[in-house]
């Protein structure tokens, strides 16, 4: 068996679910006979180009990481530009990827958070509304956000249970988190920005979405103290770590970390991410993650001093952007 086949099989093994037989399952996947998956895996008969696209397209697999001589690496995103709609099935992909975590064992997911976690800010449904509709308004560029003011029945309902939705599964799950001083203030600037364009229609709509954003660092604090995720700031759910780091991370992303396929997300265009299986550039990742570990303060379940000081300093830069911009009597306290 040639290297080339060697390693399409080796990463055929690692993506396909456990204890499944590899050849049914690549039948399976291109729609051909078992007698002509195993013809493929033994190196009898040629993979087609199209049939690689194919697995690529359905479990991930690069073209370019079966040749150790090439720098090519292969991505996957969603274009939303030109489409705004899209962003829905979007949300749905992510589902679907966290709802196949739930049922690995060992799975882990590292948030690396320049902004505030993508899933985590679900959670609040003042945020969540905000955020949705200050990407289709100032992001994607949407016509029909053009002319509209953000208010809390800006978004429709279903648009908000994809979010929650989706901020469930993330509870769920154990996560390891990164965050600095720049991560809740990242989505202050947005809020800053759409008041002083004059984009709230109302002084109470601005309200919510600041008492929302003392609510999530409240709730980030507990989480942290008690080193685990509560649903519905009750009930235990998924191993919380959360570390501070001082440094710059420079971007939003996602680490899965699993027993079966490891998966990256780098965010890109405020909130799209491009993805990739690719173990290049997920075995970089990893070194540039546990180098940003390192520099970083574990605050679950210790360093108390450490993590009141990370609180203080977020409720007062929310307290301080709010209170400069609402009227006298809505002032936060």
């Amino acid at each position: 068996m040639n290297t080339t086949l060697s390693k399409l099989n080796n990463r055929l093994k690692s993506l396909l679910p456990a204890h499944t037989n590899m050849a049914s399952s690549v039948a399976d996947l291109l729609s051909i006979s078992r007698e002509g998956a195993y013809r493929r895996l033994r190196g009898d008969t040629s993979f087609t180009l199209d049939e690689l696209i194919i697995l690529r397209k359905k479990i991930g697999i690069s073209i370019d990481e079966l040749d150790d001589g090439t720098e090519n690496i292969s991505f996957s995103f969603k274009p939303l530009y030109d489409n705004p709609s899209e962003l829905q099935a979007y949300f749905k992909d992510i589902q679907f990827r966290f709802k196949k975590l739930s049922h690995v064992k060992g799975s882990m997911t590292f948030s690396v958070c320049e902004d505030l976690p993508f899933f985590r800010q679900f959670g609040y449904p003042a945020i969540a509304r905000f955020k949705l509709f200050y990407w289709k308004h100032s992001i994607l560029l949407d016509p029909s956000y053009a002319q509209l003011k953000f208010n809390l029945e800006s978004e429709p309902d279903s648009a908000l249970e994809d979010a929650v939705q989706m901020n469930q599964l993330y509870t769920h799950l154990p996560s390891t988190e990164i965050w600095t001083n720049k991560t809740i203030s990242n989505t202050l600037k947005q809020v800053e920005y759409f008041y002083d364009c004059g984009f709230f229609e109302d002084p109470k709509t601005l309200v919510a979405v600041y008492n929302d954003l003392i609510n999530l660092v409240n709730d980030l604090m507990t989480e942290a103290r008690l080193a685990i995720k509560l649903d519905n700031n009750t009930n235990p759910r998924g191993k919380f770590t959360l570390y501070v780091c001082e440094l710059s991370v420079d971007n939003n992303s996602i680490y899965l970390e699993t027993h079966e396929p490891k998966y990256l997300a780098i965010g890109f265009n405020s909130f799209n991410s491009m993805q990739t299986s690719d173990m290049r550039p997920l075995s970089e990742y990893k070194k540039w993650l546990t180098a940003m570990i390192s520099k970083s303060t574990n605050i679950s379940g210790q360093a108390e001093r450490i993590r009141q000081d990370f609180y203080k300093y977020n409720y007062q830069l929310i307290t301080a952007s709010a209170n400069a911009r609402l009227p006298q009597h809505m002032q936060l306290p």
